[in-house]
């Protein structure tokens, strides 16, 4: 009962008072974060991340700067949970035009927040015992270590949404 007891109030602690006040993995240490001038969006934090093993990489990050009329359209990745492939992470991914006229993609993550030396558990996912935060990042890091060192499946759904539809989604993710 003491257990259960002691689960509980620590659930409520993490449910109640999220913070951003802990000794973060360095992966999740850096919110990222938006600023609207106009129709030009500059995007603060953007993680890209080089990985050379699935616990071994370097963190960087970048703020980019979008003009609106630039977004082309937007993806939907699934990446199923290997013990339920019923349920599946979910990410977006915006295609805009950079600068160079090259196409960029710019990947949306809603995740767990881990603290170092803290591992991902179901159960204490569901009991709500990990604050939340939205991972921005280049496309490539927010898929590669999925599938190069974790061996998960990782779906891509182009979608129909129109560039003006693209354009309204970003707008209402980085404002959230």
């Amino acid at each position: 009962m003491l257990l259960l007891a002691t689960v509980g109030c620590r659930s409520v602690q993490k449910t109640v008072a999220p913070s951003n006040f802990r000794d973060w993995t360095p992966e999740q240490a850096v919110l990222p974060y938006a600023e609207f001038d106009g129709d030009r969006v500059t995007v603060h934090n953007v993680r890209n991340c080089q990985y050379f093993a699935e616990d071994v990489f370097v963190v960087e990050y970048c703020d980019r700067t979008f003009d609106l009329s630039t977004i082309r359209g937007v993806d939907f990745f699934m990446v199923p949970f290997k013990a339920a492939p019923s349920l599946a992470h979910t990410m977006l991914s915006f295609e805009c035009i950079g600068p160079d006229g090259k196409p960029q993609h710019l990947a949306v993550s809603v995740e767990t927040r881990k603290e170092k030396e803290e591992n991902y558990s179901t159960w204490k996912g569901t009991a709500r015992q990990y604050e939340l935060m939205y991972v921005l990042a280049d496309e490539e890091d927010a898929v590669k270590q999925r599938i190069n060192f974790r061996g998960e499946d990782v779906y891509l759904y182009h979608s129909t949404a129109t560039p003006e539809v693209s354009r309204q989604l970003f707008v209402d993710v980085m404002g959230a």
